[in-house]
């Protein structure tokens, strides 16, 4: 998806060539030439790709993330998630080459078995030169993530009849696979749901409602009241009650009526695009992939230009955060979604001029956009401190560019205020869009045939688009809390980035020694990271990060 994305989603080439992010096609040759590894994208294109696809939703909630685990505490935890995702990235550069040599190696077999040469194919692979073994695993397929669990993490179980009923037509079953996609579709739910509730927000805090009294200070509807301590503090939209600040009555109502009205204008808006094609979203991703850096720099800019300017007096913060051990998940589900790109890797290491440095390109793309996030997340925690707004952009409603109040705002102050707020709504508008038409797609494959012949197959696809959408907007309805969204798809980053692919490495490594023998089993990309030991060690790291989450997210729910 294209995370994929400026916000989130596959890029439109990806869904273009792969069809259904989820449900995906056979192995399929990559049509690059890729014997001479003459054609194809360069690296530097390729992490260019690559680094659009990593930039998404997770950037609004980011600085927040930072502020609530202090500042040092969540480069590190965003360091770390890192540093996870860029060696699974290169396990799934290393399936894709076991799949690929186990592929060729069925073909052959069943080539054989057409000519009668069974016995001569199977001696040939066995007593292949071990200066042939590189050649064997070089990618020239490419094999989508659910796809490549179907291969390696089936279960045969031709051989009971009870769960004979449950298997493929192969013997197989493919109950990871399954689980697989159940965390995609989750994490593109809590896409499309992040979506609306940025849309809505963001509209609620720029527009007035038509038709009502907007005497109330719509700016103070995302003021958290609750870290006001004293009395004297407790003030605008705020009101002291049994000894504590809390949202004055009358403010959160309108804030709240507000906030629905625009959800509704979301949804009709949605419908509109109900019927539009992932084509024509196409050229849409350019712009998307301009607005995310756009916006990233310029709330990096204006922030420490405020850090710069700013007095004593003036209300800001201007210190780091200090640490705080509770604010742990949301620095981990939040790097984890803003980091997930995995399911990107197939389609641009198929696309990739040399194969040899994919392994390169993802840790350099994953580093870069570190980079990024830890500027954004410092300056901007720095700066607005208890202020931040959980979705970031809606901090620079009453950007002033150091223009006291009663004295008037720069040009430029203006401009890149209303840059940073309005980009997020044109960005989920599109990536939300993509989401669903993405999200119908495998709907529609898993429902049964017979109801597509019954009502025809593109009313069926439009009729889950709108239920899909429905849903979304029903979710954020019900709850609007950017963190708990973001924890929500965080975890489904958990299956995704990090269980998965130490799953694959695993299995691709045992069944190339089975087949192949110990000494043929390598990739031509193996490298340090990839021994089973390596692999065991990092489950182990992944467990501990998602035990500390849950607890911690668990702990959270119950207060």
């Amino acid at each position: 998806m294209p995370r994929e994305q400026a916000m989130g989603v596959w890029s439109a080439e990806d869904q273009q060539d792969q069809g259904d992010p989820l449900l995906c096609r056979d192995g399929e040759p990559n049509g690059s030439g890729e014997d001479d590894e003459e054609e194809g994208v360069s690296a530097l294109a390729t992490v260019s790709m690559t680094v659009n696809s990593i930039i998404g939703g997770g950037i609004l909630g980011l600085p927040f993330a930072f502020y609530a685990s202090g500042a040092w505490l969540a480069l590190g935890c965003l360091t770390l998630s890192t540093i996870i995702c860029a060696i699974t990235c290169g396990y799934l550069v290393e399936v894709l080459g076991w799949c690929e040599g186990f592929q060729a190696a069925d073909d052959r077999t069943r080539q054989a078995q057409l000519t009668g040469e069974q016995d001569r194919a199977a001696q040939s692979d066995a007593q292949q030169p071990q200066r042939d073994q590189k050649d064997r695993f070089k990618i020239r397929r490419k094999f989508e993530m659910s796809e490549m669990c179907g291969l390696l993490l089936s279960s045969d179980v031709s051989g009971t009849p009870f769960l004979r009923r449950f298997a493929d037509k192969d013997g197989k079953m493919q109950i990871y696979r399954r689980l697989l996609e159940l965390a995609f579709f989750c994490e593109m739910f809590g896409s499309c749901w992040l979506y609306a509730t940025v849309f809505a927000s963001t509209f609620s805090m720029i527009c007035s409602v038509p038709g009502q009294d907007d005497g109330t200070h719509i700016h103070r509807c995302w003021d958290d009241c609750s870290i006001k301590e004293t009395k004297a503090l407790c003030k605008k939209g705020c009101e002291w009650k049994a000894g504590e600040c809390i949202k004055e009555k009358a403010l959160e109502l309108h804030c709240f009526r507000s906030y629905r009205i625009f959800l509704a204008v979301f949804f009709l808006v949605q419908l509109a695009l109900c019927s539009a094609s992932m084509n024509s979203f196409k050229n849409m991703q350019i712009l998307l992939a301009y607005s995310a850096f756009l916006g990233l720099f310029l709330m990096s800019a204006t922030s420490i230009f405020g850090i710069a300017t700013d007095d004593a007096d003036s209300g800001y913060y201007d210190k780091l955060p200090p640490f705080d051990a509770n604010g742990i998940v949301n620095i981990i589900t939040t790097g984890l979604f803003a980091q997930v790109c995995h399911q990107c890797v197939p389609t641009i290491v198929s696309m990739t001029k040399h194969k040899q440095q994919a392994k390169r390109v993802f840790s350099s793309s994953l580093a870069y956009t570190l980079v990024l996030y830890a500027l954004l997340g410092f300056t901007t925690s720095y700066h607005l401190g208890p202020h931040i707004n959980p979705i970031i952009t809606l901090n620079w409603i009453d950007f002033r560019g150091g223009a006291a109040l009663g004295d008037q705002v720069p040009v430029w102050a203006s401009v890149a205020g209303w840059t940073i707020l309005l980009f997020p709504i044109f960005s989920v508008t599109s990536c939300f869009s993509m989401q669903i038409i993405a999200l119908a797609e495998t709907m529609t494959m898993v429902l049964p045939e017979a109801w597509g012949e019954r009502v025809g197959s593109s009313l069926l696809v439009l009729t889950v688009r709108i239920l899909l959408t429905f849903l979304s907007i029903l979710c954020a309805a019900l709850m609007r809390d950017v963190v708990r969204i973001l924890e929500f798809t965080g975890l489904c980053g958990f299956m995704i980035s990090f269980y998965t692919p130490c799953l694959l490495q695993l299995a691709g490594y045992r069944q190339a020694k089975e087949r192949f023998g110990e000494d043929s089993a390598k990739t031509p990309y193996w490298d340090i990271f990839s021994s089973p030991l390596a692999v065991r060690l990092l489950l182990v790291v992944c467990t501990g990060l998602f035990a500390v989450t849950t607890y911690q997210i668990v702990i959270d729910y119950d207060s």
